[in-house]
Protein backbone atom coordinates (compact mmCIF):
# COMPACT_ATOMS: atom_id res chain seq x y z
CA UNK A 1 0.00 0.00 0.00
CA UNK A 2 3.34 2.13 0.47
CA UNK A 3 4.10 1.67 -3.09
CA UNK A 4 0.42 1.90 -4.40
CA UNK A 5 0.10 5.73 -2.71
CA UNK A 6 3.47 6.80 -4.08
CA UNK A 7 2.13 5.74 -8.09
CA UNK A 8 -1.43 6.76 -7.52
CA UNK A 9 -3.68 5.74 -9.95
CA UNK A 10 -1.37 3.71 -11.52
CA UNK A 11 -1.27 -0.44 -11.42
CA UNK A 12 1.87 -1.37 -9.85
CA UNK A 13 2.57 -4.98 -11.80
CA UNK A 14 5.24 -7.57 -10.40
CA UNK A 15 8.14 -9.71 -11.47
CA UNK A 16 8.43 -13.16 -11.55
CA UNK A 17 11.30 -15.67 -10.71
CA UNK A 18 10.85 -18.52 -13.29
CA UNK A 19 11.80 -21.35 -11.81
CA UNK A 20 14.08 -20.09 -9.65
CA UNK A 21 15.87 -18.42 -12.55
CA UNK A 22 16.19 -15.14 -11.43
CA UNK A 23 19.62 -14.72 -9.22
CA UNK A 24 19.36 -10.97 -9.74
CA UNK A 25 16.66 -9.27 -7.62
CA UNK A 26 16.57 -5.87 -7.98
CA UNK A 27 14.68 -4.21 -4.50
CA UNK A 28 13.27 -1.59 -4.89
CA UNK A 29 13.78 -0.39 -8.15
CA UNK A 30 10.37 0.65 -10.00
CA UNK A 31 9.64 1.98 -13.83
CA UNK A 32 6.73 4.15 -14.87
CA UNK A 33 5.54 2.04 -18.29
CA UNK A 34 4.42 3.82 -21.32
CA UNK A 35 2.92 1.55 -23.82
CA UNK A 36 5.93 1.43 -26.05
CA UNK A 37 7.54 -0.29 -23.17
CA UNK A 38 4.86 -2.66 -23.30
CA UNK A 39 5.59 -4.12 -26.56
CA UNK A 40 9.00 -5.68 -24.50
CA UNK A 41 7.52 -5.91 -20.73
CA UNK A 42 3.96 -6.04 -21.10
CA UNK A 43 3.53 -9.42 -20.81
CA UNK A 44 2.39 -12.10 -18.02
CA UNK A 45 2.67 -10.74 -14.47
CA UNK A 46 0.58 -11.93 -11.84
CA UNK A 47 1.48 -10.65 -7.58
CA UNK A 48 0.36 -7.18 -9.33
CA UNK A 49 -2.29 -4.13 -7.97
CA UNK A 50 -4.89 -2.46 -9.82
CA UNK A 51 -7.07 0.23 -8.63
CA UNK A 52 -10.63 -1.72 -8.92
CA UNK A 53 -12.32 0.91 -10.48
CA UNK A 54 -10.39 0.97 -13.20
CA UNK A 55 -10.35 -2.66 -14.14
CA UNK A 56 -14.37 -1.96 -13.57
CA UNK A 57 -14.24 0.70 -15.95
CA UNK A 58 -12.26 -1.49 -18.46
CA UNK A 59 -14.78 -4.75 -17.98
CA UNK A 60 -11.76 -6.26 -16.79
CA UNK A 61 -10.11 -9.56 -18.19
CA UNK A 62 -11.40 -10.58 -21.66
CA UNK A 63 -12.04 -14.22 -22.17
CA UNK A 64 -11.64 -13.01 -25.66
CA UNK A 65 -8.57 -12.41 -25.65
CA UNK A 66 -7.10 -16.15 -23.89
CA UNK A 67 -4.36 -17.25 -23.38
CA UNK A 68 -3.14 -13.09 -23.36
CA UNK A 69 -5.88 -11.59 -21.53
CA UNK A 70 -3.68 -10.09 -18.42
CA UNK A 71 -1.37 -8.61 -21.73
CA UNK A 72 -4.19 -7.02 -23.36
CA UNK A 73 -5.56 -5.46 -19.93
CA UNK A 74 -2.40 -4.49 -18.98
CA UNK A 75 -1.98 -2.52 -22.31
CA UNK A 76 -5.23 -0.75 -22.46
CA UNK A 77 -4.94 -0.03 -18.57
CA UNK A 78 -1.37 1.33 -19.70
CA UNK A 79 -2.57 3.83 -22.41
CA UNK A 80 -5.35 4.77 -20.17
CA UNK A 81 -4.08 5.40 -16.51
CA UNK A 82 -0.45 3.98 -16.50
CA UNK A 83 1.80 1.07 -15.02
CA UNK A 84 4.42 0.73 -12.78
CA UNK A 85 6.97 -2.24 -12.65
CA UNK A 86 8.92 -3.67 -9.73
CA UNK A 87 11.64 -5.15 -10.39
CA UNK A 88 11.99 -7.42 -7.25
CA UNK A 89 9.85 -10.84 -8.27
CA UNK A 90 6.73 -10.44 -6.40
CA UNK A 91 6.03 -13.95 -7.69
CA UNK A 92 7.64 -17.36 -8.53
CA UNK A 93 6.35 -19.08 -11.75
CA UNK A 94 6.76 -22.31 -11.56
CA UNK A 95 6.59 -24.45 -14.55
CA UNK A 96 5.90 -28.44 -14.43
CA UNK A 97 4.52 -30.84 -17.10
CA UNK A 98 0.92 -30.42 -15.92
CA UNK A 99 1.33 -26.66 -16.69
CA UNK A 100 -1.74 -24.83 -19.23
CA UNK A 101 1.02 -22.92 -20.12
CA UNK A 102 3.30 -26.26 -21.68
CA UNK A 103 0.55 -26.46 -24.72
CA UNK A 104 -1.27 -22.31 -24.88
CA UNK A 105 2.68 -21.08 -25.37
CA UNK A 106 1.99 -21.50 -29.17
CA UNK A 107 -0.98 -19.02 -28.44
CA UNK A 108 0.83 -16.28 -26.80
CA UNK A 109 3.29 -16.19 -29.01
CA UNK A 110 0.15 -15.58 -31.90
CA UNK A 111 -1.91 -13.11 -29.48
CA UNK A 112 0.97 -10.87 -28.74
CA UNK A 113 2.21 -10.71 -31.98
CA UNK A 114 -1.40 -9.29 -32.35
CA UNK A 115 -1.64 -6.79 -29.81
CA UNK A 116 1.95 -5.69 -30.58
CA UNK A 117 0.26 -4.79 -33.74
CA UNK A 118 -2.26 -2.58 -32.42
CA UNK A 119 -0.29 -0.85 -29.68
CA UNK A 120 1.42 0.53 -33.24
CA UNK A 121 -0.35 3.67 -33.55
CA UNK A 122 -0.03 4.79 -29.81
CA UNK A 123 3.99 4.44 -30.47
CA UNK A 124 5.65 7.37 -31.94
CA UNK A 125 8.05 5.54 -34.32
CA UNK A 126 7.92 4.69 -37.63
CA UNK A 127 5.75 1.89 -38.73
CA UNK A 128 8.23 -0.16 -40.33
CA UNK A 129 10.58 -0.21 -37.46
CA UNK A 130 7.74 -1.77 -35.67
CA UNK A 131 6.67 -3.74 -37.34
CA UNK A 132 10.59 -5.03 -37.54
CA UNK A 133 10.31 -5.08 -34.16
CA UNK A 134 7.58 -7.27 -33.57
CA UNK A 135 8.33 -9.92 -36.24
CA UNK A 136 11.88 -10.24 -34.35
CA UNK A 137 9.76 -10.45 -30.92
CA UNK A 138 7.76 -12.88 -32.99
CA UNK A 139 10.62 -14.72 -34.12
CA UNK A 140 12.31 -14.96 -30.69
CA UNK A 141 9.36 -15.69 -28.68
CA UNK A 142 8.55 -18.65 -30.92
CA UNK A 143 12.18 -20.34 -30.07
CA UNK A 144 12.21 -19.28 -26.34
CA UNK A 145 8.14 -20.23 -25.26
CA UNK A 146 9.02 -23.34 -27.01
CA UNK A 147 12.08 -23.65 -24.48
CA UNK A 148 11.08 -22.17 -21.36
CA UNK A 149 7.01 -23.62 -21.54
CA UNK A 150 7.28 -26.35 -24.25
CA UNK A 151 10.49 -28.31 -23.03
CA UNK A 152 12.30 -28.00 -25.64
CA UNK A 153 15.93 -28.15 -25.31
CA UNK A 154 17.94 -25.12 -24.04
CA UNK A 155 19.91 -26.06 -27.37
CA UNK A 156 17.66 -24.29 -29.72
CA UNK A 157 17.96 -20.88 -27.90
CA UNK A 158 21.20 -20.69 -30.52
CA UNK A 159 18.91 -20.44 -33.01
CA UNK A 160 17.23 -16.52 -32.66
CA UNK A 161 18.69 -14.66 -35.12
CA UNK A 162 21.02 -12.08 -34.47
CA UNK A 163 19.33 -9.59 -36.52
CA UNK A 164 16.17 -10.31 -34.21
CA UNK A 165 18.73 -9.70 -31.45
CA UNK A 166 19.62 -6.44 -32.67
CA UNK A 167 16.22 -5.01 -33.45
CA UNK A 168 14.66 -5.73 -30.17
CA UNK A 169 17.85 -4.46 -27.65
CA UNK A 170 17.86 -1.50 -30.18
CA UNK A 171 13.83 -0.83 -29.91
CA UNK A 172 13.97 -1.48 -25.43
CA UNK A 173 16.89 0.79 -25.74
CA UNK A 174 14.41 3.56 -27.49
CA UNK A 175 11.64 2.69 -25.20
CA UNK A 176 13.78 4.10 -22.57
CA UNK A 177 13.10 7.17 -23.59
CA UNK A 178 9.35 6.63 -22.90
CA UNK A 179 9.53 5.44 -19.12
CA UNK A 180 10.66 6.54 -16.07
CA UNK A 181 12.94 4.59 -13.42
CA UNK A 182 13.12 5.55 -9.83
CA UNK A 183 13.66 4.43 -6.45
CA UNK A 184 10.14 3.56 -3.49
Amino acid sequence: MKIQKKTGIRAIIGSSDFNGENNRIIKNRYKVLSVANCVVEGGLHSGSLFKKSCLLELGGYNKNYTPSSDYAMNIQYCDKWGLVKCYKPTYHYRISENNASNTAYVKFVERDFFYRECMKPKIPLPNFYLDAVNTALYNRNKILFAVKWGGKEKTLLKNIRLKDKLLIKSYTTIAKLFSKEYDI
